[in-house]
Formats: structure tokens, C-alpha cells, sequence
């Protein structure tokens, strides 16, 4: 399952930054609320569960707190970066 969010995460991530400029028209304010931010999370939560569970056999908790973990990290390092590209 961790699989299908990660690449749902990266298709609104690749989406976002292909059509960028005319779906920022339709978002909020809010930076966290980005498309490239919320994309970035899900590819990272679900990469990172996914990671967690196929390769280091981890149990469904800890797995998912790898992906949480991962996710988090990921998508505040795209909100504090999104400012800086241009």
C-alpha cells in the first residue's frame, strides 16, 4: 500500500512542477498546502514505509513511523526551500 502513495506523491509532484504556474491559481496561500509540498510528503511517506517494510521487514508500526518520519522530513524541506528557487 505504501507503494501506491509514494507514486500518487510523485505524480502530483511532477504535475505541480510541470504545471506549476497554472495550478498555483487554484491553491491557497498557505505554503504548506502546495502541491510540490504535498507531493513531495506522500512520494517520501510512501517511499519510506515502503523501504521500511520490503527491504528491512519491519512490522506495520514501525514501518509506518519510518514513513512518517521520512514524510515529515521531506515535505518541511521542500516548504523551506520552495522560497529559495527563483
Amino acid at each position: 500500500m505504501f507503494i501506491v502513495v509514494a507514486i500518487a506523491g510523485v505524480v502530483l509532484l511532477v504535475t505541480s512542477q510541470v504545471f506549476g504556474d497554472w495550478l498555483g491559481q487554484l491553491e491557497p496561500d498557505l505554503s504548506y498546502v502546495s502541491g510540490t509540498v504535498v507531493g513531495s510528503f506522500l512520494a517520501a511517506f510512501g517511499g519510506c514505509g515502503w523501504i521500511a517494510i520490503a527491504a528491512f521487514g519491519a512490522h506495520g508500526l514501525i514501518g509506518l513511523g519510518a514513513a512518517l518520519l521520512g514524510g515529515l522530513t521531506i515535505g518541511w524541506l521542500a516548504d523551506r526551500t520552495m522560497g529559495q528557487t527563483g
